[in-house]
Parts: C-alpha cells; structure tokens; sequence
C-alpha cells in the first residue's frame, strides 16, 4: 500500500492537485473495507475509519467541534468522486474549498460565509498519514491479509503466467 500513498504525494508535488484529492478521498474507502469481514467498502465503514484516524486532526477550537468529520469527508467525496461538485446536500456546509501548496494565503480548517477552508497539501498529508498510521495497526490482522491479497498492486517485473519483463498493474 506504501506505494499508492507514495503515488499520491508524488502527485501533490507534480501539482496534480486534483488526481491527489481524487485518490486520497478513496484512501478511507479501501482501508475501511481492507479491515472489514467481507472486504467490502460501505459508507459507515468509511466514516468510522475517517472520525478514528483522521477526524481529530480537525478539531475547531473557536466552533468547539470537529469541522472535517466522516459524515462531512464521506459526503464531500461522494459530491467529487460521483458528480464533480464542491458541495453535497449532507456536507454540513455549503460547499468546500482548498488553498493551493504555493499560494500567497493558506486557510487551513477554517470557515467562512459558511465555506470550510482547508490546505490542499495539508489535508492531503493528514489523511496519508493517518492511513500509514493504520496501515502498521493493522498489517498483522487476520483481515486485512485476507484482504490484502487481493489488493491492486504494481508488478515491476510482470505478473506470470500473463506476461514478464514488464511492469503490469492487476
């Protein structure tokens, strides 16, 4: 897995802002469903794996509460992932925005006119940390080496009998 999160950073200083989003907001899908019984991804396993490893990195002194919640990500994700938006009618805001790595202002899990601000790079980091995190909690866990052996993987070499001397994704 070590690869996927090494991917995603590696799009971070690409400036792939987008791809890198893209693919960390699907990181509590897969870790959710790598440690479940039946490897399956569901919506609560992904805001339980969310509020465990990630949510208390958002805690709002000024509102009292967690702003980047699982119920908040999940929705977020789904509004992306699914339809390209911003905004999702369960977000618990009106829509969400992040500053770019190299901008002249950085807003980081604040908000404004009802906008959660959050630090593209940051928020990105947060949650490859936290899924690096749980990755060493749980490498030794019956379900996740059930699971794991079916995750996608990178063969630098090929994946034999279907080919060898090249590298192959499956």
């Amino acid at each position: 897995m070590d690869v996927h999160f090494d991917q995603i950073e590696s799009a971070l200083e690409q400036n792939l802002y987008y791809l890198a989003l893209h693919s960390v907001l699907a990181l509590p899908s897969i870790c959710g469903a790598m440690e479940s019984d039946n490897g399956q991804d569901s919506g609560n396993k992904y805001r339980a794996w969310f509020n465990k490893w990630v949510a208390d990195k958002y805690f709002h002194p000024p509102l009292g509460k967690i702003t980047v919640t699982g119920g908040v990500c999940y929705s977020f994700r789904n509004g992306m992932l699914h339809q390209g938006r911003n905004n999702h009618k369960d977000l618990g805001f009106s829509k969400i925005a992040f500053t770019e790595p190299g901008s002249p202002i950085s807003i980081h899990n604040g908000v404004m006119n009802d906008v959660l601000c959050l630090d593209l790079d940051r928020f990105c980091r947060d949650v490859i940390d936290s899924a690096r995190s749980w990755l060493a909690s749980v490498k030794d866990q019956k379900n996740f080496k059930s699971n794991y052996e079916y995750y996608l993987r990178r063969y630098p070499n090929g994946i034999p009998p279907i080919g060898q001397g090249f590298p192959m994704i499956g």
